[in-house]
């Protein structure tokens, strides 16, 4: 969804992001502040400061994520509007001392070596790097290619799949929404 200042893209995509992770924690994405908003800034968001919440259900769960994200104009639209593209995020499952379960990254600008451009999994070792059967300790290790998620889809997974309570009632509804909303901006983005 096109906004008509970089400000009010900056807002939009904020809370389309707090209204999928509202469905499983009280805790805010945080919004930038301190960084002019000015088309192609790249500004972060981060879930309760970037520290891992602990989340509600049949198992002990904590989550952490964020995202980096650039504002741009959308030529799409008659005049000056702008939208935010996602740069890169990071969503991590752990138990909650801390031993990672699942982190999904996306990381297509960063240029460091080793990193991966294309979204990707990694099951971490607490799942199966000690005993398993193929490439045991190394496991963790692999990038898994997965194509990319939106958060939306985290957060189902983690209610549908981990069996985190969900906090509003309508959570399917409002996941299912911002999932088609992200399916529209990846066809406008290609």
């Amino acid at each position: 969804m096109s906004q008509k200042t970089p400000r009010d893209a900056v807002r939009q995509h904020v809370e389309t992001l707090q209204s999928a992770i509202g469905c499983i924690t009280e805790r805010r994405i945080s919004a930038p502040r301190w960084t002019p908003h000015f088309p192609n800034t790249i500004h972060a968001s981060v879930l309760n400061e970037n520290n891992p919440v602990e989340l509600v259900g049949e198992r002990p769960l904590s989550f952490s994520g964020g995202q980096e994200f650039r504002i741009v104009q959308d030529h799409e639209v008659r005049g000056t509007q702008y939208r935010a593209t996602t740069v890169q995020y990071w969503y991590q499952f752990a138990i909650p001392s801390g031993i990672r379960l699942l982190t999904f990254h996306r990381t297509p600008e960063v240029n460091l070596v080793g990193q991966r451009k294309y979204p990707h999994l990694h099951v971490e070792s607490a799942l199966l790097d000690y005993d398993g059967p193929f490439l045991p300790d190394t496991f963790s290790k692999l990038h898994v290619p997965t194509g990319r998620i939106p958060l939306e889809s985290i957060v189902r997974f983690a209610i549908e799949e981990l069996g985190v309570e969900p906090i509003p009632n309508d959570w399917s509804e409002r996941l299912r929404v911002g999932e088609e909303a992200f399916e529209r901006r990846r066809r406008d983005d290609h």
